[in-house]
């Protein structure tokens, strides 16, 4: 399990839908806990919905399909698995579905009135020195005159040794 933090716009308590403030959310992401993880993973388009499937191998002689479908008009998922044998129960959590209280500062209130940053005084001092032959149009243009240069010696090359 994975915290993470999203920003997202809310219309504010009482407000109309017009008033929007900024507020960041805790989410979670679930991954699989074990290394010797071995599954399957697809992505099917639906003609209702997007799908995603997959397979989860937990050993040799046991597995587990899953499959997570979009509700359609909303922002639920709907996933689906195969019921654990013996061997797949170890993977199965405890999943959180209430409310979970974050000891960190308030985010929302963070968001509303930001720290202040200085910002710099200065251009940071530049790492390499600009060479226009390096980087500018000169460059092609040298290349192909060595080209020219090379073909007219050549053919001046062929022409003398033909005349004798």
């Amino acid at each position: 399990m994975m915290p993470s933090v999203v920003g997202t716009n809310l219309p504010a308590d009482g407000g109309s839908k017009t008033d929007n403030y900024t507020c960041i959310k805790l989410n979670y992401r679930y991954f699989v806990p074990h290394d010797d993880f071995d599954g399957h993973f697809k992505d099917e388009p639906s003609d209702a919905s997007n799908m995603i499937s997959g397979w989860l191998n937990c050993t040799e002689e046991c597995g587990r399909d899953w499959s997570v479908r979009t509700v359609e008009g909303t922002n639920l998922k709907l996933v689906v698995a195969d019921p654990p044998c013996e061997k797949c129960g170890e993977l199965d959590e405890l999943l959180p579905r209430d409310p979970i209280e974050d000891s960190g500062p308030d985010v929302c209130e963070l968001s509303v009135n930001p720290r202040y940053r200085r910002p710099l005084d200065r251009c940071p001092p530049e790492r390499h020195k600009h060479d226009p032959l390096a980087c500018g149009a000169v460059r092609p243009l040298s290349q192909v005159t060595c080209l020219i240069y090379s073909f007219l010696v050549l053919s001046l090359h062929l022409l003398f040794a033909t005349e004798q």
